[in-house]
């Protein structure tokens, strides 16, 4: 199970797009991987030529280039994350947002195909490790693994116009964001301040009214909520109260409400 994914109560998206999937051209000939190499980054400039003409070819390039990176554990979660926008494009809604759960619960070779864990089943922190031991980094990493995932759910919703996505995925992709700067500011030798003290600035700085306006307003024109603002407001800053705590499934439940 996909936990943080979607809502409790949400179905799996299989049927959750009216418009029938397009199928991409499986006969196309994409570039003989053997012969081209394992040069993946060479691979990856053909698929972004092949996207401007063929989106069928520039897809099945792209998923070759994922077999190949089974071995070379070389590409980054942005580059796996190209992948959706292309099948988006082509009308193969429903395939492409089954790319957000296959790194969910596969991950990517990088990283050792452990799933992308969520604040429903994060450990709990090793506090009294060392802050700059393998177990204490892999831990917080996971949370700009999470802001750079849900932000790229929401880019996914704001194309289909979903807009009841469009907001909490936004919103946590900040929150996990916020969890991450936090734990850079204290791993920062250019730090020399109380680390909690350093925290509650960038917390200030990133988060006062003026700023959360700034952040908040392009995404609600998009979702048609700008009349929400106050509210939605109240709801971001009351889970910006509780960090390091994310509760994602309370963030859709509070938002919920404001739909009813």
């Amino acid at each position: 199970m996909v936990f943080g994914l979607f809502r409790k109560k949400v179905k799996p998206p299989v049927g959750l797009f009216d418009e029938k999937q397009k199928e991409s051209d499986s006969k196309k000939s994409r570039p003989d991987m053997k012969k081209s190499g394992s040069d993946i980054n060479e691979l990856l400039k053909i698929v972004t030529q092949q996207k401007k003409n063929d989106l069928p070819l520039a897809i099945s390039t792209l998923k070759g280039v994922f077999e190949l990176d089974k071995k070379e554990k070389v590409l980054t979660l942005k580059q796996h994350l190209r992948l959706y926008p292309l099948l988006q494009k082509n009308g193969q809604k429903e395939e492409a947002f089954q790319e957000f759960s296959r790194l969910f619960t596969y991950g990517f070779p990088r990283q050792g195909n452990k799933p992308i864990v969520t604040t429903n089943n994060l450990p709990v922190s090793p506090f009294g490790h060392d802050d700059s031991s393998p177990d204490y980094v892999d831990y917080y990493e996971q949370f700009e693994t999470l802001s750079v995932m849900y932000g790229e759910m929401t880019k996914f919703f704001i194309t289909e116009k979903n807009k009841n996505e469009i907001v909490p995925h936004f919103i946590l992709s900040q929150l996990f964001n916020l969890r991450w700067d936090g734990w850079r500011s204290k791993i920062n030798p250019n730090v020399v301040a109380n680390h909690h003290d350093e925290v509650m600035r960038i917390m200030e700085r990133r988060t006062n009214d003026d700023q959360l306006v700034k952040l908040l307003t392009p995404i609600l024109k998009k979702s048609g909520q700008l009349d929400l603002i106050e509210e939605i407001m109240d709801i971001f800053k009351k889970h910006i109260n509780v960090l390091p705590t994310i509760e994602t499934q309370k963030v859709f439940d509070d938002l919920s409400y404001l739909k009813q």
